[in-house]
């Protein structure tokens, strides 16, 4: 394990994003004139909004009266009415009941939420009498609501004080709905029973079980004498079929007969002749075969077959089909028996079990029975209850019935235009702070302290948005700094580098080299270019930094300022420059007091840009206001960081003046 390298990471990390209280408060105060306009801009089109679709509102109001209830409950209609205080009453008068029952009867198209917010109730002072109060952009249609409103109220407020006898009642509606549910089942059950069983009578269904029973036992035996039957004829079939004999001669076949045998002789007798002698041995044996054959067939009567076929008597198999026939009719009865048994033992268990189906269906109609007198007595209570609901009445009256108003009131007109106003106000802020804090754009020096992390040694305005005495005194100060800086090395090199195009390096340079050439010091350019052109062929270096050359000319056709130039074009890609070759370059320039490299933008190659500015004294990173990008150029420095180079200074060029902070 390497000693050297630390167990933890210990690069700089860039912070998520720079708060600059300054530049935000200016950047809030720049655009707080703008914002200030459209604030102004929507709270007009919100009024305009307002005037033309937010009419006047119409306020009417109903009075109702509470009189005191003093009621007595009969004995035989114990439900007692429910009286509640007036503060409890308040409490519902504008419950979701009593609204959706005013928008059912008037056909509002509304929510009961949106109704709750234009209704509002008082009571009067230490009274029993109560305002309901509607407003609404019509005054005829307000007070139409208002009293709607109280009568909905006075019917829901008695359905509440009958809430005990309302739930009583109910309770025994649903008593009724259950027992009749419960009746229409036991009757089904009591069908289905019927249904399931066939039954009608038991004594009757046991006496037909009985003769059932007879029956197939009657059955059982005659189909057990055909199997004995049966098992007769299949042993005189096996008897039968033992004594026939295993084969019999099926056929027989003649091939060849001694008559043609003696003819093909004679026909062979008479080839050997007409080529040979009688005394010719084929000749002779010839003959001896004929006289032989002749002889034999005097002495045999009938010629025996050459090929004689056996096989299975026909008896035997007409035997074993009566045998097999015989037995699957026997196999037949036995499974007849085996159903009959079957059904035997069925009817018997079915007589055992008509008992305990005789009390089933005895059960049934106690059941049946039980709930109908039940019924009865539910029916009674309902009709009770009912009577009691009835009898009781509310103790709220209408006293004054609500009236179209004359006068409307002051609408919401004024507060709805105060309320975009600040609405947009604050979201218009909201944004512009937001975007601020998220800006990632190189704006001030606290851009370079907090967040690239680089001392920013030069604040450029734009030259013409300002004062020309201005730019300059900012422009001295910054060549004094460069110059206390870089006065120790010999040559001194300044590279000057970007992260976009058109940052102002090249403007900087020749203003820089103008203030210098003036004090009579020698000034060696090095301009980075992409592409080469004839005349200044000769004074490209790339051939010594890459090595390819141990010589390379500078053009010092000006007194006052030599050039040399760096081709950055793609074959940079292909090989590198060392950054000890770069620092051999520069020591041959020692008859320069100065010697400035203009670098190209380093996203284009940041090793080769790092190589060249950790040869120099002094790296100024030239950023453009509000266009270079601060994470970038962060990147940038750490990179050069690792690589032991820290002499990096910014300059934020073509400050806008809005934003310029003069220190001097």
């Amino acid at each position: 394990m390497n000693s050297e390298t630390p167990f933890f990471d210990t690069r700089e990390r860039k912070p998520l994003f720079v708060f600059d209280l300054n530049m935000l408060l200016r950047v809030y105060a720049m655009r707080f004139k703008r914002l200030l306009i459209i604030t102004v801009v929507a709270m007009a089109i919100v009024a305009l909004w307002a005037l033309f679709r937010v009419g006047p509102i119409w306020k009417a109001s109903c009075y109702i009266i509470r009189a005191p209830k003093n009621m007595t409950t009969p004995v035989d209609m114990p439900y007692l009415y429910q009286s509640y205080d007036i503060n409890t009453v308040l409490e519902t008068v504008r419950t979701r009941d009593v609204l959706s029952d005013v928008i059912e009867r008037l056909q509002l198209k509304l929510t009961p939420e949106d109704l709750y917010k234009r209704v509002t109730v008082q009571r009067g002072n230490r009274s029993n009498i109560l305002r309901f109060s509607v407003s609404w952009g019509d005054a005829q249609t307000a007070a139409i609501i208002a009293n709607t409103t109280a009568e909905s109220f006075i019917f829901n407020n008695t359905k509440l004080q009958n809430s005990a006898a309302l739930k009583i009642y109910n309770y025994y509606l649903e008593q009724q709905k259950s027992r009749l549910a419960l009746i229409n089942d036991l009757g089904l059950q009591f069908e289905a029973h019927r249904a399931k069983y066939g039954i009608i009578s038991i004594p009757h269904e046991t006496q037909t079980k009985f003769d059932q029973l007879k029956e197939l036992e009657i059955k059982m035996i005659e189909n057990s004498l055909k199997v004995r039957e049966m098992d007769s004829k299949i042993a005189e079939m096996e008897e039968k079929i033992a004594k026939l004999p295993d084969e019999v001669v099926m056929s027989w076949t003649y091939t060849d007969t001694d008559e043609r045998r003696i003819l093909a002789l004679e026909k062979e007798l008479e080839a050997l002749s007409s080529r040979y002698t009688s005394d010719n041995p084929k000749v002779r044996k010839v003959l001896t075969e004929i006289s032989e054959l002749r002889a034999q067939m005097k002495k045999k009567t009938r010629d025996l077959p050459e090929t004689i076929i056996w096989g299975p008597s026909g008896l035997s198999d007409a035997y074993n089909i009566d045998k097999a026939r015989y037995q699957a009719e026997r196999e037949g009865a036995l499974e007849k028996n085996k159903e009959f048994r079957m059904e035997v033992n069925g009817i018997k268990a079915g007589l055992e079990n008509l008992t305990a189906l005789q009390k089933e269906f005895f059960e049934i109609e106690r059941q049946l029975e039980l709930n109908k007198d039940i019924l009865r007595i539910v029916e009674g209570r309902i009709a009770e209850s009912k009577m009691a609901m009835q009898s009781n009445v509310s103790d709220f009256e209408i006293l004054e019935a609500a009236q179209a108003p004359e006068i409307p009131e002051g609408g919401k007109r004024k507060l709805m235009v105060l309320l975009s106003g600040i609405v947009v106000f604050t979201l218009g802020s909201l944004y512009i702070l937001g975007k601020e804090l998220l800006h990632n754009k190189i704006r001030s020096e606290n851009d370079f302290d907090c967040g690239i992390r680089i001392p920013m040694i030069a604040c450029l305005p734009d030259e013409n948005y300002v004062d020309k005495h201005v730019f300059y005194r900012n422009f001295q100060v910054m060549i004094n700094d460069v110059y206390r800086k870089i006065a120790d090395d010999s040559p001194p090199m300044l590279a000057f580098g970007s992260d976009v195009p058109e940052a102002g390096k090249s403007f900087i340079i020749k203003e820089l080299s103008q203030m210098i050439t003036q004090k009579q010091r020698n000034i060696l350019y090095i301009d980075t270019i992409r592409e080469s052109s004839p005349a200044i062929q000769d004074y490209i270096i790339n051939d010594y930094l890459y090595e390819i050359s141990d010589s390379f000319a500078i053009d010092n056709g000006n007194q006052a300022i030599s050039y040399a130039y760096f081709l950055a074009d793609e074959t940079i890609f292909t090989s590198t420059v060392e950054i000890a070759r770069v620092k051999d370059f520069l020591s041959l320039l020692k008859r320069y007091d100065l010697v400035i490299w203009e670098l190209f933008d380093f996203p284009f190659n940041i090793q080769l840009f790092s190589n060249i500015a950790a040869a120099s004294s002094m790296l100024l990173m030239v950023a453009r206001f509000d266009v270079s990008n601060r994470n970038r150029v962060c990147r940038l420095v750490q990179f050069l960081k690792e690589r032991n180079f820290h002499e990096i200074y910014g300059v934020l060029n073509y400050v806008h003046k809005d934003y310029f902070h003069d220190k001097y």
